[in-house]
């Protein structure tokens, strides 16, 4: 026996018609979104580009120093104040970070982080 398809499931015609609009205004909307993403995306991608050929240049042009410095540092040092014991001290401490004495354990098995990299002791 055939079971009997009932339409009253689909609801009237307004009901569809109002559904089927939500649909299509919500993939116009995730559209534009995910193209906003991909240009953000791009311009990102760009911008990491410019940075790391600029690390290039540095590092080609400042032979003479044994430790090379982070592109970062490079720009903040050009445009930090003049308090040069100031800025020293605050490169020191993006170099070196100070451990927290709590956090390691007994045995000194802890992890210490540096910069973005966890490092295993």
């Amino acid at each position: 026996a055939k079971k009997r398809r009932s339409y009253e499931k689909f609801g009237n015609i307004e009901e569809r018609t109002r559904r089927l609009q939500e649909i299509e205004s919500n993939r116009a909307d995730r559209q534009t979104k995910r193209r906003q993403a991909r240009a953000q995306q791009t311009q990102n991608f760009f911008t990491s580009l410019h940075m790391l050929q600029a690390n290039t240049l540095l590092r080609e042009s400042d032979d003479s120093s044994g430790a090379f410095e982070d592109y970062s540092l490079f720009l903040y040092r050009q445009q930090a104040p003049v308090f040069n014991d100031r800025v020293k001290e605050i490169e020191m401490k993006l170099r070196y970070p100070v451990r927290r004495e709590g956090g390691a354990r007994a045995g000194g098995h802890g992890v210490r982080r540096i910069g973005l990299n966890c490092v295993a002791n």
